[in-house]
């Protein structure tokens, strides 16, 4: 068949081969890091032995961004997979529940996501102001499920409390012109800079445009690490990974349209 591929279970079967966990026998424990930070450590969100099976679907799939070539200026450091919506809708709809259950009651304007994040030490080479701290969106849950396993030292998410104004997923400081540290941002994000390997920020260096590390999520083969889509984070990878590799399904929402904070803008590049 040339260089296809046909994928097991494919868009036909999926939902009599992989069996998505109801949300009653999905187990979770929370781990909270203190002032409204912290994270779920959830099992794989399939029944049987529908994680293998999962984790060699998603190899089907082409890495879709090179987001270390050059001239790419995407924000994500990672190399990426996307998968169609048939493969992780159920998955992400699991999510969707479990926030409704866990964070919030009620839905505004929810909608699901997906992205596949690959690690190899030899081609990660992150644009150097986008390995600050982000958000993923302004409501919702994030949830990555891992394909890697690695110890907390070598591999993790570390979540942070951020000492400032955050709107619309923007922190003050790349767009408030009287915020101390905006010109050091634009410094930074006028002409992005590529490095020539992956580095991770320090907490010092972090609490000095307002980061407060609080703790870290862990990258445990078959678990699933989820937490809220406001809070700050980063990947942190050791010199001793060589390959890293994770899926993230994400479930978002806005606020109602009586609290809606208003638009900043493009943020300051």
């Amino acid at each position: 068949m040339m260089d296809f591929k046909i994928c097991y279970p494919d868009a036909n079967t999926i939902d009599k081969v992989l069996k998505v966990k109801s949300l009653d026998d999905f187990a979770t424990e929370y781990v909270d890091l203190g002032q409204g930070i912290g994270y779920w450590i959830a099992d794989n969100p399939f029944y049987d032995n529908g994680f293998e099976i999962f984790k060699n679907l998603v190899k089907c799939f082409p890495i879709v961004k090179d987001n270390s070539a050059e001239g790419n200026m995407d924000p994500n450091p990672f190399d990426t997979i996307h998968l169609p919506d048939w493969v992780y809708k159920n998955i992400c709809f699991l999510i969707r529940d479990f926030y409704l259950k866990n964070v919030e009651d009620r839905m505004y304007d929810p909608q699901i996501h997906e992205w596949g994040n690959i690690y190899f030490k030899e081609r990660a080479k992150p644009i150097t102001c986008y390995r600050l701290p982000h958000v993923d969106y302004p409501k919702g849950l994030v949830a990555n499920l891992w394909f890697t396993n690695h110890s907390i030292d070598d591999s993790n998410t570390k979540l942070y409390k951020y000492h400032g104004e955050v709107k619309n997923c923007v922190y003050d400081f790349q767009t408030d012109t009287k915020h101390p540290l905006f010109e050091s941002w634009r410094e930074l994000a006028q002409s992005p800079k590529r490095s020539d390997e992956w580095f991770n920020m320090s907490d010092d260096e972090l609490s000095k445009w307002g980061f407060e590390c609080m703790g870290a999520a862990p990258s445990t083969e078959g678990k699933m690490t989820m937490y809220k889509a406001d809070i700050s984070h980063a990947a942190i990878v050791s010199p001793s990974v060589d390959f890293r590799w994770s899926h993230t399904f994400a479930f978002s929402d806005d606020f109602p349209p009586e609290v809606k904070m208003g638009d900043l803008g493009a943020v300051a590049l």
